[in-house]
């Protein structure tokens, strides 16, 4: 009874011993587009290294956003152009209407369908 009580109380004491030794470490390496850390967990028994990658594209978005906008910009001053042109189109015809009707008014005989006859 002496000796498992013994055994036992030397079991606490190495559980007790490694669970207050654990030291955790931790390290953190930054570039622009990656954030790496590294978490290491030792005790008197094992040692837990856990690593985390994390990847930042926010300048590849944006970089893509805004050639996004800069599409969509130009694709609108197109549409403004033409549609600038079609109204001086329109425009442009309805002073060859305003030139016709005043050459039929003024010369009203250029109107009328004339047949010459020679004999």
């Amino acid at each position: 009874m002496t000796l498992n009580l013994i055994l036992y109380s030397l079991f606490w004491v190495f559980i007790t011993a490694t669970t207050t030794t654990a030291a955790a470490t931790s390290s953190t390496t930054t570039s622009p587009t990656t954030t790496t850390t590294t978490l290491t967990n030792t005790t008197a028994a094992t040692t837990t290294t856990t690593t985390t990658t994390t990847t930042t594209t926010t300048s590849t978005t944006t970089a893509a956003v805004l050639l996004l906008l800069l599409l969509l910009l130009l694709l609108l001053l197109l549409l403004l152009q033409q549609q600038q042109q079609q109204q001086q189109l329109q425009l442009l015809l309805l002073l060859l209407q305003q030139q016709l009707l005043k050459i039929m008014l003024d010369y009203p005989y250029l109107a009328i369908n004339q047949t010459v006859v020679t004999h």
